[in-house]
């Protein structure tokens, strides 16, 4: 038999609580004598009466690596929350020993991207000569309004908020070195969402916009120029990616006023010199001792 909650508190904790999505808030529960309770079926007992109490809102769940988290869930069920003024929100608690505990929560509008910092990590800043370069959604950091990371995941959840009528966009500028002789290096092309290949000449550099619409979009999609001269196909390429936004029908801005965008180099180089950075997509089978596997994580999106 699973030990009874007698004591629960809760709270926002760290991460804070926003309108449209799912929060993970902080508790601590305890027996009649004292003692911390771990038992899943001590939670799961609550979970009824839980989301009676809180127009079903709230719900103690058993995530993936087996840890409990208490989970508000805000998608599609506003408080009023606005950008000038957050909304102060009571959630109450029964315990099965009849006592009664409440939480007075503080809620914050919806999290919206503003900026973009940059590449989740450095296999993505080097590729081999030659070859093409593309970078998915799921492998750019976002920013929120708050300071926050975003991920891709959580900017496209945004189109299924009843009423969020805006659409995200990146625009990607990328410019190819310049050899000894001053002439430009036929490193890549741009690949738009739609339409022929952009060629960078004399241009200071080439762009595109590409709408996030999910994790897996190609947000920076680079095509390699064709061609033997490897010499030609080295260097280091400057992208600038800055994120913009569309409301309705209207014409796309800067996501966040004054925005300079994010500057990042990344690098065309021999398979030999390789071993300086991480690079991205070498082409390189697993040696025959090894297993060619492909490992996936075993948690669960939310």
């Amino acid at each position: 038999a699973s030990t009874r909650i007698d004591k629960l508190s809760v709270s926002a904790g760290s991460n804070g609580v926003y309108e449209n999505q799912i929060n993970w808030l902080d508790y601590t529960a305890y027996d009649v004598d004292g003692k911390e309770v771990k038992d899943w079926k001590s939670f799961k007992e609550l979970n009824e009466e839980l989301a009676k109490n809180n127009n079903g809102t709230v719900m103690f769940v058993r995530k993936a690596d087996g840890k409990i988290g208490l989970q508000y869930d805000l998608r599609n069920k506003p408080t009023g929350a606005t950008e000038d003024a957050p909304s102060q929100q009571v959630l109450t608690f029964v315990t099965k020993t009849n006592k009664f505990y409440s939480a007075n929560l503080t809620v914050r509008a919806t999290r919206v991207p503003t900026t973009i910092l940059g590449f989740v990590d450095d296999q993505f800043k080097g590729v081999v000569a030659g070859r093409n370069y593309a970078v998915p959604a799921k492998n750019i950091r976002f920013q929120d309004q708050y300071g926050n990371v975003m991920t891709a995941k959580e900017i496209t959840d945004l189109a299924k908020i009843t009423g969020h009528n805006t659409k995200y966009f990146v625009e990607v500028q990328a410019n190819n070195p310049l050899n000894t002789s001053n002439a430009r290096r036929t490193i890549f092309k741009m690949t738009p969402r739609s339409g022929a290949d952009i060629e960078q000449n004399s241009t200071d550099y080439i762009k595109s916009n590409y709408e996030i619409t999910a994790p897996g979009d190609k947000i920076v999609d680079l095509k390699a120029y064709a061609g033997s001269d490897q010499d030609l196909k080295t260097g280091t390429v400057n992208l600038k990616l800055t994120l913009m936004k569309k409301v309705g029908g209207g014409n796309l801005e800067l996501a966040q006023s004054g925005d300079e965008g994010r500057k990042i180099d990344i690098y065309s180089v021999e398979i030999n010199d390789m071993s300086t950075f991480g690079i991205k997509d070498p082409g390189l089978r697993a040696a025959y001792n090894l297993d060619d596997t492909t490992f996936t994580s075993n948690g669960r999106s939310e």
